[in-house]
């Protein structure tokens, strides 16, 4: 079940990615978080930071969040060595970290993944920033993300909420949302050409497949 989301607006069907910003709203987001990822976010890195929940219906159903204040997360999640590293590359830039990226799996093969996407990649070109940061540890998503010609910092061990997993670091100038959007969505509209049908038994139904 999604969180509900309270507004004073009337509820859209259409999706929109919009500030969270009260203590009910940043917990729902938080939760969600938790739920759809495996890592709980501090709450008061939420509160320091933009926090950016995609609405549909009046539901949670995705976000991000966006912090160009220390400490960075993306950064915390690596070894001290290369936080140093980075964090000397970076020091003469502003720069928008970009972190706890997430959408509910019945919606990552549909229309409303398109258009969070390019919602957020408007909002990130919005703050002004010159650089953007940003990672995973999904390799669905690395690969998404190799579509936006940014500089891979780093590669290997990683820690997120306590785990210790194989993630990638990425960094690109703030440059115009829409190229970048357009080849985000050509290479998942080609992922979706090369994926085979599915076989249909005779009188069975056609069983949606899991998202990643």
């Amino acid at each position: 079940m999604h969180p509900i989301v309270d507004r004073t607006l009337p509820a859209s069907r259409f999706p929109r990615l919009t500030p969270l910003t009260d203590d009910v709203e940043l917990r729902a987001y938080a939760d969600a978080y938790e739920r759809a990822s495996g890592y709980r976010v501090p709450e008061a890195h939420l509160r320091r930071s933009t926090v950016l929940g995609l609405l549909v219906a009046g539901r949670l159903v995705g976000g991000a969040v966006l912090s160009g204040t220390e400490p960075l997360r993306t950064l915390q999640r690596l070894p001290s060595s290369e936080q140093g590293r980075i964090r000397e590359r970076l020091a003469p830039r502003r720069v928008v970290d970009v972190s706890c990226v997430w959408l509910t799996a019945e919606f990552r093969r549909s229309a409303v993944s398109g258009i969070f996407w390019w919602a957020l990649l408007r909002r990130i070109h919005l703050t002004g920033a010159e650089d953007v940061l940003f990672g995973t540890e999904r390799p669905g998503l690395y690969r998404l993300y190799l579509t936006t010609h940014a500089e891979l910092l780093y590669q290997g061990p990683v820690t997120v909420d306590g785990q210790d997993v194989f993630g990638w670091i990425f960094l690109k100038k703030n440059t115009s949302p829409w190229p970048v959007a357009a080849r985000m969505t050509l290479h998942t509209a080609r992922r979706r050409a090369r994926r085979p049908a599915r076989r249909v038994r005779a009188g069975a139904a056609t069983a949606a497949g899991p998202s990643r």
